[in-house]
This record gives C-alpha cells, structure tokens and sequence, in this order.
C-alpha cells in the first residue's frame, strides 16, 4: 500500500471534464451514424449480390451501432462518478485536515 496518495483536485475535475466531453462527441457521432445506416438501409438492392451485402454487413453494421450508443452513455456516466469521487475525496481530505489543526495534543504538565 502506498505511504501518500494525492489527487490534484483542478486536475482530475479537468480530465473529468475531457472524459464528459469526449463521451458527449462520441453521442453526437452516434447520432449520425445511426441516421445514415437508418437512412440507407437496403439501398444494396434485393439482388443476390445485395443479398450477400446485407448477410455480411448488417449484423455489424447493427452491432457498432449499439456498442457506440453504450460506449458513449458509459463515458458520460464514468465521468460524473468520477468527478463526484473526486470532489467527495477533496472534501474529506479537507475536513481530515481541519480535525487535524484543530487537534492540540495532550496536555503538558
């Protein structure tokens, strides 16, 4: 177990910040992704050849769909969990530290 620990409390709710943001860009990405394979689903045709694209494309076509929506709500969530972490681990840090300096030591004789 490590002696210190310390959390730059600027510094994780600026990395936290990155994480929110990213996680709502990759939404918004999301978003048009899912208008533009909506959009033009089908449009290989009903031929064989169509056919055959649509066995090959669509389950993964569906699958990165998915797993960008969940990808982007999970960023989003880690990063409000972990910004309230970090502020409720500034908090007791600092409410350690007034418990601490108030504290004056057993009395001397």
């Amino acid at each position: 177990m490590a002696d210190e620990f310390f959390l730059d409390p600027n510094g994780f709710q600026r990395f936290t910040n990155g994480l929110d943001d990213a996680g709502t860009d990759l939404g918004n990405a999301y978003r048009k992704l899912s208008d533009v394979l909506t959009q033009f689903k089908g449009c290989w045709g009903d031929d064989e050849i169509g056919k055959g694209f649509q066995k090959n494309y669509y389950k993964d076509a569906e699958d990165l769909r998915e797993g960008a929506g969940k990808l982007s709500k999970g960023l989003v969530e880690t990063a409000a969990n972990a910004s309230q972490k970090g502020k409720s681990m500034a908090e007791l840090d600092e409410e350690s530290a007034r418990i601490l300096d108030a504290y004056k030591g057993p009395e001397k004789q």
